[in-house]
């Protein structure tokens, strides 16, 4: 189901964790934008020093840095805190019945001997379709 601007919300989709999703959620009539919803957990609400985005079109064998993500929001809470993001499959070229967006973040605070812990989480499988015909201006045989 899109939203009044065209885009698709992956949140509706989140039970669906084997199968993907019967709706393509980046082609034409989305521009190509993803919208993921997501939320950042931590019980002493410590800050977030670095977050990446990744997409895979292979359900996940194999994982690609995204060269377009906006919206994006670090802020945790013990409860949870939920944000949005929108993905530029479309910078992306990505097209796949098996895509998943992935998202990792590098812990603000220092964990033991380790320096900085990163903690990562995917998203169940998604069509997506983020290209554009361009149709040739009179063709011949």
């Amino acid at each position: 189901m899109s939203q009044s601007d065209g885009r698709v919300d992956t949140k509706k989709y989140e039970s669906l964790h084997s199968y993907s999703s019967p709706e393509i959620l980046a082609g034409p009539e989305t521009n190509g934008m993803v919208t993921i919803t997501y939320t950042l957990y931590d019980p002493e609400g410590d800050e977030v020093a670095q977050a990446f985005y990744d997409y895979s079109l292979d359900g996940g064998g194999h994982w690609i840095p995204t060269s377009n993500v906006s919206g994006a929001a670090w802020t945790t809470g013990p409860g949870g805190i939920t944000h949005t993001l929108d993905w530029d499959a479309r910078a992306d070229e990505a097209v796949s019945d098996n895509a998943r967006f992935r998202i990792t973040i590098v812990h603000g605070k220092r964990a033991g001997p380790v320096q900085r812990a990163s903690t990562s989480a995917a998203s169940p499988p998604f069509r997506v379709r983020a290209t554009t015909c361009i149709w040739p201006f009179g063709p011949s045989i």
